[in-house]
Order: C-alpha cells, then structure tokens, then sequence
C-alpha cells in the first residue's frame, strides 16, 4: 500500500516538475516586441493590432530565429523606458540612438532607411540645418527624441519648441501658424497626407536613419536572441523572402 502510494507521489512529482520545465521552455522563447505609432512601418489598426512593413519583416524574422512574438503599441519615450527596464524584450526601431546604447544589443541586420525632413508651407522659407531653425517655433513629436537630436534643442540653444501629439495634430499646427516649421520623418507624414492633404506642404531632408532590431539587456539571454535575430534576418534574405535594404 505504501509502495503504491509513493509511487502515485513519484509520478505527480515528476509531472508537475515536468511542466514547470515546459512552461519555462516556452516563456523563455515568447519575446514581449514594443511597437510604435510610425506608420507605414509600424503601427495598430483599427481593431488595435499591430500592422505595418517593419511588423511585417519583425513577424517573419521571429518566427524563422523560433522565438514567438507578443506585441505591445507603446509611445516611444515608454519603449525606451520599458527597454531599459526590461519590461519589453524586443523593438523593432532604429539603430544608434545614444539614450539606449547602454541599454540594448542591436542587431547588424537594418532592414530599413527613413529620412527626418523639415517641414514647411510658404510663404515660410525653407530650412537647411538645424542653424536656420534657431529663434524659429518648431513643431516637434511628443514623445520623439530623433534618435537623441531632441537634446540639442534647447531654449539655451536658441530653440522654441511646440509639442504635437500625433502627425495629423502636427501639420494642424503647422497649417494654422501655431508653429512655423515642423520636424518629422518623411513616410508618416505621407501617409497622414492621405486622409488629411496640406496643399504646398514642402520639406527639406535633415539626416537620414537606418532601422534595426533591438534587444534589452535585462533579457537573461539577450546575446542569443540578437545573435538568433541576425542569423534569421540573413537566412531569409538568402531565401529571398525578404528584400535587402539597398547598400546593406
């Protein structure tokens, strides 16, 4: 009778122990992926899920490196904030932003280029460089640091800044006159321009940005993980499932 009881015990013991290290297992291969509003690369539909080219290419790499993908639409000063808490494992975003360097492992792969235009409307002049910007109001992204560009723009600097929630809310202002030049990235402000056209609107290119895939270091195998990325990125570019970034 006890023999048989110890057996039963055995058994459940080694059960449980046995799905604790599945559980593991599995939680060990789901990444929690943070995702922006920067459409078309990145953002929610209308039923809240993420979509986009960059998503697209994340879905796609993740998959292939056997990691399953938990998205997350974060503001991007929370993404930074959660990627150096370890709170989000994983961003698709851009490479070589300083306020993160210490924080995250980031991919050689750059499956995207994106430019930072000046914008404007005459009978407002064009801008050039940062320079022609001084004593200017300029509209800015809540939320953006253009990977650590926002840092230099100061009062001290001679910069007035005017925070905009969205990329719509931006050229509202900027088409009102409640600011005089607008700082955003080329491809979400075309696409705003689909449902809210600006006649005029012209721009400037300011500094271009290359993509990548980045991971937190709070990941307790963070190496692996970029590593697994690189080598997914690679493999399904040799398969030509992915198009390479021209020049990359």
């Amino acid at each position: 009778m006890h023999s048989f009881e110890g057996g039963r015990l055995r058994h459940a013991v080694l059960t449980l122990l046995l799905l604790i290290f599945i559980g593991s297992a599995h939680a060990s291969q789901v990444l929690r992926v943070g995702y922006a509003d920067f459409p078309p690369y990145e953002y929610s539909d209308q039923r809240g899920e993420p979509i986009g080219s960059f998503i697209e290419i994340t879905r796609k790499v993740l998959k292939e490196a056997g990691f399953e993908a938990e998205f997350v639409a974060l503001p991007v000063s929370r993404i930074y904030l959660y990627l150096k808490e370890g709170r989000i494992d994983f961003w698709p975003g851009l490479a070589g932003i300083p306020d993160l360097q210490d924080h995250v492992l980031e991919s050689r792969a750059r499956p995207i280029r994106i430019s930072l235009r000046i914008w404007h409307t005459p009978p407002t002049p064009a801008a050039q460089t940062l320079s022609d910007l001084v004593g200017k109001r300029l509209i800015v992204i809540n939320g953006y640091t253009y990977s650590g560009l926002i840092y230099r723009l100061t009062p001290a600097n001679g910069f007035e800044l005017f925070t905009a929630r969205t990329h719509e809310s931006a050229l509202q202002m900027l088409v009102h006159g409640r600011g005089d030049y607008l700082l955003d990235y080329t491809d979400p402000i075309l696409e705003t321009l689909k449902h809210y056209p600006v006649d005029n609107l012209q721009s400037t290119v300011l500094r271009e940005r290359l993509g990548a895939f980045l991971v937190s270091r709070k990941h307790k195998h963070a190496e692996a993980v970029i590593r697994k990325t690189d080598q997914a990125y690679e493999s399904l570019i040799r398969r030509g499932e992915i198009r390479p970034l021209e020049g990359h």
